[in-house]
């Protein structure tokens, strides 16, 4: 019988513990190591060593190993975790992902941002024919960010707001054109979003509603339905 115990640990802190065997064993069995080794290694190797022994077969051949090298049968083998020589993803490929990152983040905040002062705009454009022409600016800039985060649904939502913007500015016939293209946009997808079937509807009726406010003879914006 071959026992092997690894103490895997950073410098000064133990972090975990693995035993090896070829049966079942006793864990009061690996108390009295024959042979203790100290190995530094870093993580990446570390973990792919530890993923090897998963196999039946890797765990009795490196058992083997260890018996005829050292004579022995109980080992404890004390692993302490190294920042590598090299690094394991290479540099220009490291920067490259910290570019995306940082960009993804900025373009994230500048979304929200646009998103809240949009809203304010738009919940004055009812009333003030500027507002509704500065929130449809807005959504026109959170429709860039849409296409450079490459969302579809976010494109959608974006062009959605710009139909909010339309109605308000009493373009009724383009903003019906976008709300009809969106609402099927989001039936024909196969992944269903419930919030964008939701905003094309809540925006369909403030068209209905307005457009009659204002008596138009668009009979088609009186009569079809969703």
């Amino acid at each position: 019988m071959s026992l092997v115990h690894f103490a895997i640990a950073v410098p000064g802190r133990p972090i975990a513990h693995v035993y090896v065997s070829d049966r079942d064993h006793e864990s009061d069995e690996f108390s009295n190591p024959q042979v203790v080794l100290d190995v530094a290694v870093d993580g990446h190797s570390c973990s792919l060593f530890l993923a090897a022994l998963s196999e039946q077969e890797v765990v009795r051949s490196f058992l083997r190993f260890m018996k005829k090298i050292w004579r022995k049968n109980r080992f404890l083998v004390n692993l302490t975790l190294v920042e590598p020589l090299r690094p394991i993803l290479d540099s220009r490929g490291g920067k490259m992902f910290e570019r995306s990152a940082q960009e993804r983040r900025e373009l994230d905040c500048a979304m929200a941002f646009f998103s809240t002062l949009g809203g304010a705009f738009s919940a004055l454009g009812d009333s003030q024919v500027d507002c509704a022409v500065i929130a449809g600016k807005i959504s026109a800039q959170q429709f860039r960010l849409a296409m450079r985060l490459g969302d579809p649904f976010l494109q959608s939502r974006c062009r959605l707001y710009m139909a909010l913007s339309l109605i308000q500015l009493k373009k009724f016939k383009l903003a019906k054109r976008l709300v009809l293209n969106e609402y099927r946009f989001a039936k024909s997808n196969a992944i269903q979003d419930s919030r964008l079937v939701s905003m094309c509807l809540g925006i369909w009726a403030k068209l209905r509603y307005d457009s009659s406010r204002w008596k138009l003879t668009d009979s088609n914006i009186r009569s079809i339905s969703l």
